[in-house]
């Protein structure tokens, strides 16, 4: 019995133990997507929800609490900006618009958020809705159009505590006999009251009402009221909000001014007027001294003598940093005010330009990508991706371009041109390059990189100054790297050992960041297309916890291709058979048919059908057809094999059906499909099988013929002439040339009998 008890007890104290273990959260971060994993046992339970700060994760078994102090090495604060813990809860702070979901794979408990608009595996998890009145006061706070104020009517209201009021009130609750009549008056009211709520309601919905908490003006006495005099003045009439078109006006609370909406809401069928090239004037906002020289004075002047901040001073300074390419001094410049944001939004998208090389949706810049002004340069820069239905003026653009000061034409003129080339226009690519070839310092890498693309996209060999370009150690380093391998894997041409391990080498580097792991997806794709199969698929593995499964998918798929073209057989198999028949099915099927072709080289029939079950048999596609029928056929599966073949036509359909029917039996037909398609050997083996070999082997085919021969000869005829020894001598010989022929026959290499 005591044992019993001691064994319990150190039951309990394990499982004590490991409940109250911290949990190691990991991370990954991806291009869409950032990744959170945290380890829990196969029946531990868990729930999570989304809030408007984030995503809180509960495990209501774990008393533990977590570690999250590995988290943000390998994670940017972009999207998840911190966690917060408790012995069972994990609370993840979100500060983007993003999507989250979560999901159990195998012992791991993964958190996904993502980039709207990106497809997330597990159970998608939605914001709460706020209530209505919050709803109604945020649209009504965002918007902020109208010009109407309504007062706010609070219980402390003049109103409430007028004597009329109140003798109102207990006049209403002492006159019973008029209590019908007060029905009727409380029915009225309250259908107008719902009749008011309804319009107000619509008309902060759509910002034309905003409310005012300010207190009302206490009620004036009599002698206040006798000291106040009526202004002779008329008062101005409220300016009332007018439609774009003079056929339309405003009737009721549900429509909505039309030239009062803010700039965010005015993109629709009204197309702005392009701004002026004088906005973005970057070469008169400097000039060629130093930059302390600028930047001292600029400084000086943003305070005046009562230390208040000068907005037309705090604006050139802005500009000055821009005229040096700062963009983030220029911004912090520009936050200094709120008025500086609003009056020159433009500053502000340039400034995030130079700072992240592209802008977000919504700027100032994005409809401007077709205007003839100077616009269109910063406009085209700051698109984040190139869409159909953009439209940009390259001349525009480049002419803008030349006008910049040269260490800004230095930076930009990499930047316009990729946007460029992208944009399908190949000449104002290598224009806005030309513009800083001609320059005595040459084209630094960036420049270099550029013109990289553009040559690749022309068909020019690029391997060269991508290598140049990767040897320079500079930022563009890695880019170049990562381009030189794509090349080379998609070329099939192997890499040299230096460069896989310079690209290791950048992976560690920048391990933790965006670039970082496409360095790691990139490394494992150099280690591949070096032959180093066993390195790529480990570094696959350890990589997997911190990639989306469809990145994952397109690097194993990667990896099985080349393995399959270009590893010895033993390497093949071993690592063929090791793959998870999930991964596999999650395939393309071109390379699930370069991994059957080869198992039915190796002849692993059997692993031959499995695969082709993972791939569709409709619509019928030849290669998956005959690789079905000549596995069928290894299998002594004759029937299945013919099936597999019908509706196709070919010299291969024919071959393969004639050994179809040769196993089922049907040596004849066989034999007619293999002399149709010139296989005279299998075509003569058939016939000799099939029960009419008489008329199928003709007497002068080599092997078979003489054998044919042989028996078609007329037998022997009694002739009264011939004594009896002369016809046994001729027996004898007739017995001889018989013995002689079916022995050359069976020697024969063509008849291959054992």
């Amino acid at each position: 019995m005591k044992l019993f008890l001691m064994v319990i007890s150190i039951i309990l104290v394990t499982a004590f133990a490991a409940s109250a273990q911290q949990l190691s959260v990991r991370s990954g971060d991806h291009p869409s997507f950032s990744r959170l994993t945290i380890p829990i046992n196969g029946t531990e339970n868990w729930a999570a929800r989304r809030t408007h700060e984030g995503i809180v994760v509960t495990l209501p078994e774990h008393k533990g609490g977590f570690d999250i102090s590995d988290v943000f090495t390998r994670m940017r604060r972009d999207r998840i900006t911190a966690l917060d813990v408790s012995e069972n809860s994990l609370t993840i702070r979100v500060d983007c618009a993003c999507d989250a979901a979560t999901f159990r794979s195998g012992q791991l408990l993964v958190i996904d958020v993502a980039d709207a608009g990106i497809k997330l595996l597990g159970r998608p998890l939605n914001v709460p809705q706020p209530a209505l009145h919050n709803q109604l006061k945020t649209q009504a706070t965002a918007i902020r159009v109208g010009e109407a104020v309504l007062p706010w009517v609070g219980s402390n209201a003049p109103i409430f505590k007028a004597p009329s009021f109140k003798r109102t009130l207990e006049k209403n609750r002492t006159s019973p006999k008029q209590k019908t009549s007060v029905l009727d008056q409380n029915a009225r009211l309250n259908e107008a009251r719902k009749s008011i709520l309804g319009e107000v309601a619509n008309a902060a919905s759509t910002g034309l009402l905003t409310h005012s908490t300010a207190r009302s003006a206490p009620a004036l006495t009599p002698s206040a009221k006798q000291a106040q005099r009526p202004s002779l003045e008329p008062r101005e009439l409220p300016k009332l909000p007018t439609s774009k078109s003079p056929n339309l006006r405003i009737s009721n609370s549900k429509d909505r001014p039309f030239d009062t909406l803010p700039p965010i809401f005015n993109t629709g069928a009204v197309i702005e007027a392009c701004p002026s090239s004088t906005l973005f004037d970057v070469a008169s906002w400097g000039n060629e001294t130093s930059f302390s020289s600028q930047i001292g004075p600029a400084r000086n002047a943003l305070m005046n003598a009562r230390d208040q901040l000068e907005l037309d001073a705090a604006k050139n300074l802005a500009q000055l940093y821009l005229y040096f390419g700062f963009g983030a001094e220029a911004l912090n410049t520009l936050h200094l005010d709120p008025q500086l944001s609003s009056n020159s939004p433009h500053l502000t998208d340039m400034a995030n330009i130079f700072e992240h090389g592209t802008l977000t949706r919504p700027n100032s810049l994005v409809a401007h990508t077709n205007c003839a002004t100077d616009v269109a340069l910063w406009a085209s820069i700051g698109l984040n991706n190139i869409t159909t239905d953009v439209l940009i003026d390259a001349k525009a653009a480049l002419r803008a371009l030349n006008r910049l000061p040269t260490h800004l034409r230095l930076t930009l003129a990499p930047a316009l041109s990729e946007v460029l080339l992208q944009y399908g226009n190949k000449d104002a690519a290598a224009a806005a390059l030309r513009s800083i070839e001609r320059l005595p310092n040459g084209l630094a890498p960036n420049a270099q990189l550029a013109q990289a693309a553009l040559s690749e996209e022309i068909g020019n060999p690029t391997d060269t100054l991508l290598q140049d370009i990767a040897s320079t150690n500079s930022a563009e380093s890695p880019a170049a790297l990562i381009q030189l391998v794509r090349n080379k894997v998609k070329a099939d041409e192997p890499l040299s050992y230096q460069t896989v391990t310079l690209v290791e080498a950048y992976a560690h580097e920048f391990r933790g960041t965006q670039l970082g792991n496409q360095l790691r997806q990139t490394q494992i794709l150099a280690l591949n297309q070096s032959g180093q199969f066993e390195r790529a698929l480990t570094a696959l593995d350890a990589l997997t916890p911190s990639l989306s499964p469809a990145t994952i998918t397109r690097l194993r798929q990667s990896v099985y291709e080349y393995l399959t073209k270009n590893a010895p057989d033993q390497v093949f198999l071993e690592r063929t058979f090791e793959l998870d028949p999930n991964s596999m099915h999650a395939f393309t099927n071109e390379t699930k048919l370069l991994l059957a072709s080869r198992l039915m080289d190796l002849g692993f029939a059997a692993e031959v059908q499995k695969v082709l079950a993972t791939i569709p048999d409709t619509p019928r596609q030849k290669n998956r057809q005959i690789l079905a029928a000549r596995a069928a056929i290894t299998l002594h599966q004759p029937f299945q094999a013919q099936a597999s073949l019908i509706g196709l036509d070919g010299a291969d359909v024919a071959l393969l059906s004639a050994q179809a029917k040769e196993m089922s039996g049907a040596h004849g037909d066989a034999a007619k499909i293999y002399a149709d398609n010139d296989a005279t050997i299998q075509a003569s083996r058939a016939a000799w099988l099939s029960d009419e070999w008489r008329e199928l082997t003709p007497s002068d085919e080599e092997g078979f013929g003489a054998v044919s021969n042989l028996v078609q000869q007329q037998p022997i005829i009694d002739d009264a002439n011939i004594g009896p020894i002369a016809r046994a001598n001729r027996i004898l010989q007739e017995s001889g040339t018989a013995r002689a022929t079916l022995q050359e026959f069976l020697l024969n290499p063509l008849v291959n009998i054992e």
